[in-house]
């Protein structure tokens, strides 16, 4: 059996952890073989923040006792860390942005756009801004310039460059979670692999060598320590955020502990959004990593923007998929069960839909070059070709992953309720088969429906599946309330 003593392998670890009932990690165990280092946590209460770490207490092999104390704002930020005497410093903003860390040997400053992207990183080595591509350009105290481009496939960072040429290129083999495990300089093959290790909520076992700055999910690393996951910055020492998370999912209790990562479940969830967990393999890409501002005080009228996207009454929307989905069963019985629930899996895996529908895809593209479309890609990964000279399907279409359609890019783009509507379309496009069934099946769906009402998504199961409402392509009244929620 498995002993303290016997602990072996190439990167022999050994760690426990225990948690209280809300979720927060009270104690942390760091077995090797010259003995145990016990970590335990206290929180605040009621009054104070019952998710709020307020000291940490860390007991050595030798007895040695180092306790942390921790200070959080109103807004629930962590301001402050207090190590015996040595303090460190987190400084906000009103848009709920970390801006600066200083205290000790510790001094770094960040610039953020109106989006809250980080823009500007100013360190004791000097200044790194981050462009859009995945580029990195750097100035030292001395104005010594160097940049940095990152490469992408998939949802996974995969490789970097510091110099021009293929030569100078280094390949970053991620984990199943997109942390770089490796990396191999193709300079030298023999001599540049190198391997990083860490623990399952991303706390270094090893030098981070060739890594370039990159550390948990591929995300930068600051000289403070945190990494930067999308909406906030994360403690892998202490497998928390240094904020609250801004998105509250009433549907998943264990999301309420507003610091958690993954809900301390860091092997099969991810979070490089900061904003929910996901399935690194299902969805690499976070699904999203767009910032959500919140600020102290009273919470302001709803933007125009967000009054023009009303949520969908879903009960009203549930019934009618079930109601319409049994005409497709007189034309393509064995095949709509089948296709409906691979529907939902292609919906979370954007990697496998990608490929499935990628005969589909180029098809939509060729379609969307015929008609004079500008194409660009939007957060959820749709190809988004508008400004076409007709619309092929009413207000848009959707083959394979490419939307059609004559609208603008501003207004496609600012409709995050339409581009959600079409990219269900491309999942029910790989759940049917890539273009094998779902042509004929729309169509048949859409006959149905003009024949029955006079208009092609009334009776059209692939159109209330999508989301009439979310797409505004149809207003619905509200669904009849419950017998406890009418007014007596």
């Amino acid at each position: 059996s498995v002993s303290q003593s016997n602990i072996g392998g190439p990167s022999p670890f050994w760690q426990q952890y225990a948690y209280d009932s809300v979720g927060n990690r009270t104690q942390k165990i760091v077995r090797t073989a010259a003995g145990a280092t016990t970590t335990v946590n206290t929180f605040g209460g009621v009054a104070s923040g019952p998710h709020r770490r307020v000291q940490s207490q860390t007991t050595s092999p030798s007895g040695a006792v180092v306790t942390n104390g921790f200070s959080f704002d109103g807004a629930g930020n962590q301001t402050s860390t207090m190590v015996g005497a040595d303090q460190k410093t987190l400084g906000w903003d009103a848009e709920g942005e970390l801006v600066s860390v200083s205290g000790g040997s510790t001094a770094e400053s960040s610039v953020y756009d109106a989006s809250g992207n980080r823009l500007i990183r100013t360190d004791a080595a000097g200044s790194t801004v981050f462009l859009p591509g995945g580029m990195e350009v750097k100035v030292t105290p001395a104005n010594v310039v160097s940049a940095t481009r990152w490469y992408t496939f998939g949802g996974r960072t995969v490789a970097y460059r510091n110099a021009s040429g293929v030569a100078a290129m280094v390949v970053v083999i991620p984990d199943h979670q997109g942390t770089p495990a490796g990396t191999v300089a193709q300079s030298n093959w023999a001599a540049g692999v190198t391997r990083t290790r860490t623990d399952p909520f991303g706390a270094a076992r090893s030098t981070a060598t060739g890594t370039n700055g990159r550390g948990f999910l591929a995300a930068t690393v600051d000289t403070t320590g945190l990494v930067a996951l999308g909406a906030r910055y994360y403690d892998p020492a202490a497998g928390v955020f240094v904020s609250v998370d801004p998105v509250l999912d009433n549907r998943n209790t264990a999301q309420f502990n507003a610091y958690v990562y993954s809900g301390n479940n860091p092997i099969t969830w991810s979070d490089p959004s900061g904003l929910a967990w996901v399935n690194p393999i299902m969805r690499p890409d976070g699904g999203g990593s767009t910032k959500y501002k919140y600020r102290p005080g009273v919470i302001p009228k709803a933007s125009p923007k967000a009054e023009a996207d009303p949520a969908p009454d879903d009960r009203i929307e549930k019934i009618a998929r079930g109601i319409y989905k049994w005409p497709l069963y007189f034309a393509f019985g064995p095949f709509v069960e089948p296709a409906t629930a691979m529907t939902e899996i292609m919906q979370d895996a954007p990697i496998a839909r990608k490929i499935v529908n990628g005969p589909a895809t180029f098809i939509g593209r060729l379609i969307a070059k015929a008609l004079g479309a500008s194409c660009s890609t939007a957060d959820n990964g749709l190809v988004v070709c508008t400004s076409a000279r007709l619309n092929p399907g009413g207000g848009g279409t959707t083959v394979g992953e490419v939307f059609i359609t004559t609208m603008d890019e501003e207004t496609v783009m600012s409709r995050d309720g339409l581009l959600e509507h079409e990219q269900r379309h491309s999942a029910q496009w790989a759940g049917w088969g890539g273009g094998l069934l779902y042509p004929a099946a729309y169509a048949y769906a859409s006959a149905l429906s003009t024949v029955a009402t006079g208009e092609y998504w009334k009776w059209n199961f692939f159109e209330w599946d999508a989301g009439l409402v979310k797409g505004r392509y149809v207003k619905l009244p509200s669904a009849p309330q419950s017998k406890g929620e009418r007014r007596r």
